[in-house]
């Protein structure tokens, strides 16, 4: 009878990664493996006097994103296009391309028309006020 190297626990843990990038993945795959619909990594919090939503939209220009506002729920939407090399063999491909969208309930007392928006570092802010 022959050594088996099979290592349950590792095997194990090899299948509880796989199934958590699974689950993790924001990303609904469209007709292309590379581009799809995904939602970019969102914050929301809030003080007494302000209502923040802080969107990480690194790799995309300022130009490719826009922030609506249709009644009570704010959008931002906009795209990241895959820069990647044309007849490359990727390895490993995590990070999300495409048409984006992610939309935040506002709460009734805030006043999206006052809104700031800001774009640093790859990050999204937009800073809407409460009415008094």
């Amino acid at each position: 009878m022959g050594v088996n190297d099979w290592d349950g626990t590792r095997a194990l843990a090899m299948l509880r990664e796989r199934m958590n990038r699974l689950f993790d993945e924001r990303q609904t795959r469209g007709a292309s493996a590379v581009e799809g619909a995904f939602a970019p990594a969102t914050d929301v919090y809030s003080t007494d006097d302000t209502v923040f939503v802080a969107v990480e939209l690194p790799g995309v220009a300022a130009d490719d994103v826009a922030v609506e506002v249709d009644g009570r729920e704010l959008a931002v939407r906009g795209r990241r296009n895959f820069a990647g090399g044309e007849g490359a063999n990727y390895h490993r491909l995590e990070r999300s391309y495409g048409e984006f969208r992610c939309a935040i309930a506002l709460p009734p007392d805030a006043d999206a028309a006052a809104r700031r928006v800001r774009f640093e570092s790859g990050v999204l802010t937009v800073e809407i006020p409460r009415s008094a």
